[in-house]
């Protein structure tokens, strides 16, 4: 490229194709690759290789292939699949028939090709002494039932060695793939996963692709743009590579000698120099003002039409110096007036405008009417459920200390809100399991809140109404954390027998908690595509203990995803065709829900929300503090966003808190980036036409900016009021709150169809009884009617039934002897009733210690060893004590009918992210479902050389 030669550089160094002569051997990639080479020389068959977007995992597949290209000994044979996304089994084997080269045509069956590879492998392995390997990129990508096709494949092996090396790289998600086949995982012999770089990397990067491309020893960047371009990178090598490239071509616009720390500020903050090109000359004035006078007759020829055409819409016509609607005029006179002198009195066009303007808002006005009148009626293809018509519905819904509700009412076939409330607890952080006495004040006083708010002086609600909230009335409830997912699966028309067996096992799939204890739900939208709720069944059981104690009549428990899908669904009804990204932002939990053409395609959990920036800015007042709700100062750093450099408005000027928000923004955007990757499979994402915001999202200045600018999509805040009436419309433009922050309160209480309800077991047996008795009771009416008459038969017979009973006391004194040996047999049988319920008990504490292992097998990160698990009865706890003038240690149990698990183990981290790493397993195993309660008893650092390490132990009550 003659660009680049102009500053002594032979072509473009920081090209972000994976070119593995610029490969630059970093301390991880340097691991990374030389742990392949070893499995692959060693015939070891499986290694797998996992790393974020950017991290140079195909750069380093690239260098592994180029590396074996010279070996002359042993021939190396690599068949790379770049993107391993096959229809069935039988297509992924006959693409590895034509792959691996094999001359006879690919099997109809999968057992047909399955013996070609196997005839393949072992000619080429053992008979002719070469080394295949197999190596797959994207493999995120891969359906998971085909890891079990390569664990065949596998399975192809001499005594020595297996015939097949199999090498995967993808991204981290690939890891929850990999745990549900454990089998396939056992065979893994080299498992590494690729991080960003570190400084000293980033810094041997760049200057290695510089001398690669002929830079020499000149310095291109100074150490302190280094530094800058790492802290913006975060040492991801495509960051690095893409950044470089720009700050090289601006170094050559603003003709430095190097990329300074000024260079690099400024391209982050979106200056852009004037551009390599010299300014063009500049155009003769008078060309312009010749351009100018001659386009000038097109612009009145456009304005006087359309002038022309507004007057005669109303069918009127206008006399020269009239201004009257009606009165005869000439074309021209019309023309002429709209090109006469600029100083002609305009008394008689300002009158026309005017009635021309009142036409115009009559108009207006009769079209508001009639899109009021439709305003909360049923859209298209949306229906009650059956059996489950709810006149008034409340829907509460809760995410951590802010308790949402929205009472609406069902008549005439018009959805009606009748209030809405935000209740703020006194903590930001509440969990109805952890502190179940917060849980149940918090929820009254907000119940308490909107009864108030309705009941004040001068309010526009029906008494009745209010009498019917104070007396109770149905609820459906919700909480936005991991207790509860939506799922979507589809079931193919040929597999509908095994519909529940499929359902089931993909209702237990991937779940944050114990796969045991759930509850689930799915429900059919359309041609074989299913959403299923899913929730954990032990969590639920304290709030649902709570409200029910509170005598509540919940009725429905949908999880938050379904909330926000019915507030779509209801109020946007013409995007039925579209293809929608829904974006919920909660207080500590969030997720994306992709919505295809009427169906939501992905749900994806997000590890992020607002209270991620109210933590961060730790310098706020001691007030904003304690009024956690009041947030403000939550915003995108404007220097982040791609808008105008030249723009300076008040509210993008920098302000404290920027600093500290920078980075969770940025942390938000590698985790979405994540669930849009794993989305990318069973989603559309390239074809989004509109992005929609929910939840607290518009509480955080900028972010409907920012990620319009990242996603180059139109993004909207979903209004969940848009099509629900309200009792005043003017009342709608008055709401004091984001209306988006209704979303999960609104859906709950429109009770609208193909919606899962997760109702606890509590709840289902009154909503059974409620609906026997809505049926039963006419039926009881009718029987005690018949029963009357009956009643005058049965005193006929009185005297006959009182001489047999007679009959009957007589038997029963000739049985007595036989009362002893059946007490005696009772008392037997409860003996072996009691010994039952020990062995049932001891079954239970068996099974879930099974469950714990397996949940520490598949959850424990691998910065974490775990050296001992143990279970027991109770919890030994040492004491000292004094003997004589000495101190000795005795050991006390306490809790003797509780059971225990004990867990020791040992963290190795960075220092700076071991508590962090810490914390969120902690949080992981807390979250779990399988414990009461987690207590750190042990928790000890290393001191000296090794401060990585750190030993700890927990007492987690079963």
């Amino acid at each position: 490229m003659e660009l680049f030669e102009s500053i002594g550089l032979k072509a473009d160094p920081f090209t972000t194709s994976p070119n593995p002569d610029l490969f630059f051997p970093a301390k991880e990639h340097k691991q990374c690759l030389e742990g392949l080479e070893l499995a692959i020389r060693m015939r070891r068959g499986l290694s797998v290789v996992r790393g974020g977007i950017g991290t140079g995992k195909t750069t380093i597949s690239r260098k592994l292939i180029q590396n074996f290209s010279s070996e002359e000994d042993v021939k190396f044979d690599f068949y790379p699949v770049l993107d391993p996304k096959f229809e069935s089994e039988l297509v992924l084997l006959q693409h590895l028939v034509d792959l691996f080269g094999i001359e006879e045509e690919a099997g109809s069956s999968v057992i047909e090709c399955r013996n070609q590879i196997e005839h393949h492998l072992i000619n080429a392995g053992v008979e002719e002494g070469r080394v295949l390997v197999l190596v797959i990129d994207e493999g995120q990508n891969l359906k998971g039932e085909f890891l079990d096709v390569f664990r065949t494949l596998l399975n192809f092996e001499t005594d020595d060695f297996k015939l097949l090396q199999l090498v995967i790289f993808g991204q981290p998600e690939m890891t929850s793939i990999i745990h549900e086949y454990p089998n396939f995982e056992d065979r893994i012999t080299f498992n590494f996963e690729l991080g960003p770089l570190d400084l000293e990397s980033v810094t041997g990067i760049i200057k290695h692709r510089l001398i690669e491309k002929g830079g020499g020893d000149r310095e291109y960047f100074t150490n302190e743009a280094i530094k800058a371009i790492h802290n913006q990178t975060q040492g991801y090598p495509r960051k690095i590579n893409k950044l470089c490239h720009q700050l090289l071509l601006n170094m050559m616009s603003e003709n430095e000698e190097s990329v300074t720390l000024k260079i690099v500020e400024n391209t982050i903050g979106g200056k852009i120099p004037d551009g390599l090109i010299s300014n063009e000359e500049e155009p003769n004035d008078k060309n312009i003002v010749e351009e100018e006078e001659k386009e000038e007759p097109e612009e009145k020829k456009d304005v006087a039409v359309n002038k022309l055409f507004d007057i005669l819409r109303k069918g009127g016509k206008k006399e020269s110096g009239s201004g009257k609607i009606g009165e005869t005029v000439s074309e021209d006179d019309v023309i002429g007036d709209l090109y006469g002198d600029i100083d002609e009195d305009d008394e008689d066009d300002e009158l026309e405008e005017e009635i021309i303007e009142e036409e115009d808002s009559k108009w207006y006005q009769r079209r508001k009417n009639k899109r009021t009148k439709t305003i909360g009626t049923y859209p298209p293809n949306i229906n009650t459920p059956t059996l489950k018509k709810e006149k008034l519905l409340l829907g509460v819904a809760m995410d951590q200390g802010h308790i949402y509700s929205s009472l609406i009412q069902e008549k005439g076939g018009t959805k009606n809100i009748v209030g809405f409330d935000i209740y703020s607890a006194n903590k930001a952080k509440l969990d109805p399991k952890r502190n179940p006495t917060g849980f149940s004040v918090s929820i009254g006083k907000a119940y308490d809140q909107l009864i108030a708010k309705l009941d004040k002086k001068g309010g526009k609600t029906p008494r009745s109404i209010i009498k019917r909230l104070q007396s109770g009335v149905p609820i459906s409830f919700t909480i936005n954390n991991t207790s509860s997912l939506l799922k979507t699966v589809i079931v193919p028309p040929e597999s509908k027998k095994e519909k529940k067996m499929i359902i089931e096992y993909d209702a237990k799939k991937n779940l944050p908690f114990n796969s045991d204890d759930i509850i689930f739900e799915s429900v059919e939208l359309d041609q074989g595509k299913n959403i299923i709720g899913v929730a954990n069944a032990d969590y639920m059981e304290s709030p649902a203990k709570i409200l029910s104690d509170k005598k509540w009549d919940v009725r429905l428990w949908p999880p938050a995803a379904q909330t926000v899908l019915n507030s779509f669904r209801w109020n946007y009804p013409g995007k039925k065709h579209d293809i929608v990204l829904i974006i919920h932002i909660g207080e500590i939990e969030s997720f994306v829900l992709g919505y295809n053409q009427g169906h939501p395609d992905a749900i994806v959990p997000l590890d992020l929300g607002i209270q991620n920036l109210t933590d961060a800015w730790k310098y706020r007042s001691a007030a904003s503090k304690s009024k956690w709700h009041k947030r403000d100062y939550c915003r995108v750093p404007p220097s982040i966003l791609k808008s105008d450099p030249k723009e300076n408005s008040t509210n993008k000027q920098k302000k404290p808190q920027d600093e500290a928000m920078r980075p969770v923004i940025e942390n938000w955007d590698q985790e979405l980036e994540r669930a849009l990757n794993s989305m990318a499979q069973s989603f559309p994402i390239d074809n989004i036409s509109e992005i929609y915001l929910s939840g607290c999202a518009e509480e955080i200045l900028f972010f409907d900016e920012y990620l319009q600018n990242q996603l180059e999509v139109n993004v909207e805040y979903l209004d969940p009021l848009k099509n629900i009436a309200f009792p005043d419309e003017e009342d709608r433009e008055n709401i004091e709150f984001s209306k988006s922050a209704l979303s999960c309160s609104v859906g709950a209480a429109l009770n609208i169809d193909k919606s899962v309800n997760l109702l606890p077991d509590m709840f289902k047996e009154s909503e059974k009884f409620r609906l026997g008795n809505k049926f039963s009771i006419p039926i009881a009416a009718s029987v005690f009617i018949a029963a009357s008459v009956l009643s005058g038969l049965t005193s006929y017979n009185h005297e006959i039934m009182e001489s047999k009973l007679n009959t009957i006391k007589s038997q029963a004194s000739s049985i007595s002897p036989i009362k002893s040996k059946f007490e005696k047999v009772s008392k037997d049988k409860n003996i072996i009733i009691k010994q039952l319920n020990i062995l049932q008990e001891e079954t239970k504490l068996s099974d879930h210690s099974v469950s714990v292992m397996r949940f520490f097998s598949y959850n424990t990160p691998k910065e974490i060893t775990l050296d001992m698990i143990s279970f027991q009865k109770g919890w030994e706890r040492g004491d000292w004590i004094h003997v004589g003038n000495s101190l000795e240690k005795v050991i006390t149990i306490v809790d003797e009918d509780k059971n225990f698990t004990r867990v020791t183990g040992a963290m190795v981290a960075n220092p700076a992210l071991k508590e962090r790493y810490f914390s969120n397993f902690i949080t992981q195993v807390e979250n779990s479902g399988m414990f009461k309660k987690v207590e750190v008893i042990n928790k000890k650092t290393t001191s000296g050389m090794d401060i990585d390490n750190m030993s700890f132990e927990l007492k987690c009550e079963l």
